[in-house]
């Protein structure tokens, strides 16, 4: 048995080892927390830029359309006219870049004019009566209107446009469909029992949805598709939700084989792609192109939007319609 002195030592020994143990456990841990955690976290934050940014890295999704696309570009471009000639924006124009093989679109003639279906709203109205005044589209195309302004994708109440485009085509047996909406479309979608708002990202999925299901009902009926893009209207933010709906309508065309997207924009704008009230005319002459309402399409107006239509039906088909 140690003795009294000999026992103080030894727990003054004991005492002495713990906390030369505690203190070599803080360094430790000091250690750790300062430089060893740092570390591993710059590790982690460089292994996670480069998966990100490496081909397939990351989880895949699929873009919806763009939110915010620039306005279209304009280039010059000789439009005739009563009168004479002048230079106008020309229209944008995508067609699908789809492989799939599709039956060729026949050349029309006065004897045999194409038949063509034109469905939408109040811009679809205006498109009509462009089309109507023109002497080349007036004698080449038989055409088939089903307009119905204040209607639209976002709401299928009371008009379902998949439901009656399918009946419009079973009683037209149309070779091209032309869709010009979007003038009523900033209404909430409600899918799947999911109410979205208007401009959201859930929004855009929806519409764009949509749009593709109207464009595949057109081409699996054999049909081609041309959807002429919204123009720019007086209020900015309105605009700027028509470029919204821009996008999805060229996506949508550009997924869809046999599809084409002309735009409105440049041929109803300045070279700047303004909104304009009035343009240049066939004469140089500025004629009006809006209506008192900033929103509608005078004579002049449709005249060109009909026009950018059969100048790009022509380019992207080759079926030889003077413009």
């Amino acid at each position: 048995m140690l003795d009294a002195p000999s026992a103080s030592r030894a727990e003054r020994m004991a005492t002495l080892r713990s906390q030369r143990e505690a203190r070599s456990r803080a360094r430790r841990q000091r250690l750790l927390r300062h430089t060893i955690v740092p570390v591993l976290a710059v590790v982690a934050v460089v292994v996670g830029i480069l998966v990100a940014v490496s081909p397939g890295g990351g989880s895949p999704t699929r873009p919806v359309a763009r939110r915010v696309p620039p306005p279209p570009t304009t280039s010059a471009a000789v439009v005739s006219g009563v009168g004479g000639t002048t230079s106008a924006p020309a229209p944008v124009t995508r067609a699908a870049g789809s492989t799939v093989a599709l039956t060729p679109l026949r050349t029309p003639s006065a004897a045999a004019p194409l038949r063509v279906l034109l469905v939408g709203d109040a811009l679809a109205a205006d498109v009509e009566a462009g089309l109507r005044a023109d002497p080349a589209a007036a004698r080449l195309l038989a055409l088939t209107v089903d307009a119905r302004p204040g209607s639209g994708l976002a709401e299928t109440a009371p008009v379902d446009w998949l439901s009656v485009l399918a009946g419009d085509l079973l009683q037209t047996r149309a070779e091209l469909v032309v869709v010009a909406l979007g003038t009523d479309d900033r209404q909430p979608i409600t899918d799947a029992g999911t109410t979205a708002m208007p401009g959201s990202p859930a929004w855009l999925g929806a519409y764009d949805r949509r749009a593709r299901q109207l464009a595949g009902e057109a081409t699996g009926a054999g049909a081609r598709l041309v959807w002429i893009g919204m123009p720019p209207v007086p209020s900015a933010a309105a605009s700027t939700a028509n470029q919204e709906l821009d996008g999805v309508y060229q996506d949508a065309a550009q997924a869809t084989a046999g599809a084409l997207y002309v735009a409105s924009w440049p041929v109803l704008s300045t070279g700047a792609g303004a909104y304009a009230t009035t343009l240049p005319g066939p004469t140089g002459t500025p004629v009006r192109v809006r209506t008192g309402d900033g929103v509608g399409l005078t004579a002049a107006g449709a005249s060109l939007v009909a026009r950018a239509l059969v100048s790009g039906v022509d380019a992207a088909w080759r079926l030889s319609l003077p413009v």
